[in-house]
């Protein structure tokens, strides 16, 4: 069997880069447990301006108790997109 592989990668319809890729068997994908961790128990401070020009903040009362996505994306990137109609439909 041939363990590599050749293609190209899509962004959108302005980018595509080619690709390819050889099977490693000896790698092992970092535990995502580690990846990222807690260093403060501190609340997340964060605010902005909604697109109505009023700022919204997370320590609100009435965002209180409820989960919060900070969502860092770009408007140009249609993978960042496609993640912002996920979001909304569930």
């Amino acid at each position: 069997m041939d363990d590599q592989f050749k293609g190209i990668f899509y962004s959108g319809n302005h980018y595509q880069a080619a690709l390819k890729g050889k099977r490693n068997s000896e790698m092992q994908l970092t535990n995502p447990e580690e990846l990222t961790k807690i260093i403060s128990k501190d609340p997340v401070k964060f605010s902005f301006k909604n697109t109505e020009g009023k700022f919204i903040d997370f320590n609100d009362e009435k965002y209180r108790g409820k989960s919060k996505i900070i969502q860092i994306l770009g408007t140009w990137c249609p993978n960042c997109r496609d993640e912002c109609e996920f979001l909304k439909l569930n």
